[in-house]
């Protein structure tokens, strides 16, 4: 239902109500929930509710728990918030993406919670400085322990408040809005003020041309820290050897910045890592055995930086745990591992693209059985598929195109289009050397019929056989998938085909025989 049963005011008892995930869209949070005042528990996340959040809220003196928050939109707003003052019990508050920019007075009303550890304001349109409507934080919520201010306002300055929250543990500023947006110059101080940091969210605050190594000399300091989020900064300079003494660190994100210079051989030394992000960056050199020690690693990603030489066994010796391996865009990366090798690893996503494979189509995938990315596009495997790819489990996302591939298709892994849990499966295997047909398999050499196989894929979407040499009927029993792209075009169609003879219900179908091509081929009618 798109609106909230006004029979929930019946259960005068209620103490748990979690509503969160639901469409109530264009609808307000009725009033009447003010007068369940037994609840402890209020979950309204992500439901769509729209309008001024009701004061009433404010009757509920025994709840610990309130969730107005969203991931993405959020059509909430809340011009006074005075009604937190009557939330004298509640320990987690979460208004993510909630529009209080008419909130003049805010944090006062925070003295009213003491009780308070876990504060999510993401993206609420606060001005975020020693000003603004935070001011007071320091005294006002001294005891919070997960502050959440990201996506909101700042000026050019870090807030000297922080420096008295004393016991925060988890702090998100990432991607700030503001004019001329510069954190560089209080960014080091910040390390400095709060010792008790196990997480801290940095990701897009333009620490414009500030070293690494400069970072990370002050967050020895933080001999907590667990988790380091420095995405899409400006950071400069290579990573520092000192790396290594930030001995808890379990998250290290650095991708999307200016380093330079090669991996260091300490990083190896961080026993607790899990994840290593060191993508989109001008890295260089080797990368190092070390690596293969960081037996808790599940994923590494050093992708699209200019790393060189080769990866051995040896790389992945005790990484038990590793379900993600990014490496692709690293053209002078060379993957040599013997056709017996074993990994120690199951992994769930693999790319490898444009780097190169030596021995052929690698035989170790043939033991990845929980396997939903299989990318090697450019990434120079030769030869016919092996014949135990075809007993794989599916693997929803494939990419083996501009290689050279070669041979039949009857070895291709099961596959089936739709989505998974990442995103929307496909396959891409153009520009081989193929001489069967597959779905988006255009720029081979197919020659024949299209097969009536195809038509055993009752997922499929798109077909795409363009530039080939195709000949005869296009099967009827294509017609008949229901998965097709419900959309009519027909300025794709090959040449030969004429409009006039295509069936009713391929109208609403989308086939991609695109322009240029060499087909000869018609509708069987």
């Amino acid at each position: 239902s798109k609106k909230l049963s006004t029979s929930l005011r019946e259960l005068r008892h209620l103490k748990y109500l979690d509503l969160s995930g639901n469409d109530f869209r264009e609808n307000r949070i009725p009033e009447f929930i003010g007068s369940l005042n037994q609840l402890t528990y209020l979950n309204l996340s992500n439901s769509y509710f729209s309008g001024i959040i009701p004061y009433h809220i404010g009757n509920l003196s025994h709840l610990k728990i309130l969730d107005l928050g969203s991931y993405y939109s959020n059509d909430l707003m809340s011009h006074d918030i005075s009604w937190i003052s009557g939330l004298s019990s509640l320990a987690y508050l979460d208004l993510s993406q909630v529009n209080l920019t008419g909130a003049k007075i805010f944090d006062v009303w925070f003295y009213m919670a003491p009780s308070l550890k876990v504060l999510k304001l993401s993206n609420c349109g606060l001005l975020i400085d020693d000003r603004g409507p935070l001011r007071n934080f320091s005294t006002t919520l001294s005891n919070i322990k997960h502050l959440d201010l990201n996506r909101n306002i700042f000026t050019d300055k870090i807030p000297r408040f922080f420096q008295n929250m004393t016991s925060l543990q988890f702090l998100d500023l990432s991607y700030p809005h503001g004019a001329a947006l510069n954190f560089s110059s209080s960014f080091l101080k910040l390390l400095s003020m709060s010792s008790s940091l196990f997480e801290l969210h940095l990701s897009g605050c333009n620490l414009k041309e500030t070293p690494l190594s400069h970072v990370l000399h002050n967050l020895t300091t933080l001999s907590n820290i667990h988790h380091l989020n420095l995405h899409f900064n400006q950071l400069t300079g290579p990573i520092p050897e000192s790396v290594s003494k930030l001995k808890l660190l379990q998250v290290l994100a650095l991708s999307g910045n200016h380093l330079t210079g090669h991996i260091p051989e300490s990083i190896g030394r961080l026993a607790a890592l899990t994840t290593l992000y060191l993508g989109d960056n001008k890295l260089s050199g080797t990368i190092p055995v070390s690596i293969g020690q960081l037996s808790k690693l599940r994923l590494l990603d050093v992708y699209n930086n200019s790393l060189e030489g080769v990866v051995y066994e040896s790389h992945f010796a005790n990484l038990s745990m590793l379900e993600y391996l990014y490496a692709a865009s690293n053209s002078k990366l060379t993957f040599n591992v013997s056709r017996e090798w074993l990994p120690p690893f199951q992994l769930i996503e693999i790319e490898l693209s444009s780097c190169k494979i030596e021995n052929g189509f690698p035989q170790w995938l043939q033991n990845q059985r929980k396997l939903q990315v299989l990318e090697l596009s450019n990434a120079t495997v030769s030869g016919p598929l092996p014949m135990w790819l075809r007993k794989m489990p599916i693997i929803p996302f494939i990419d083996l195109s501009h290689n050279n591939l070669s041979g039949p298709l009857t070895n291709l892994p099961r596959w089936e289009s739709g989505f998974y849990s990442d995103g929307v499966g496909a396959l891409f295997l153009q520009n081989n050397l193929f001489n069967e047909s597959i779905p988006r398999l255009h720029n081979n050499n197919f020659t024949g019929e299209i097969p009536r196989s195809l038509c055993k894929n009752l997922e499929l979407q798109v077909l795409d056989v363009a530039h080939n040499s195709f000949t005869g009927t296009i099967p009827r029993c294509l017609g008949e998938l229901q998965g097709m792209i419900d959309k009519p075009t027909y300025d794709d169609f090959a040449e030969g085909v004429e409009e006039g003879l295509i069936e009713k219900q391929w109208r609403h179908k989308l086939f991609m025989f695109a322009e240029e091509t060499m087909d000869k081929i018609h509708v069987a009618i």
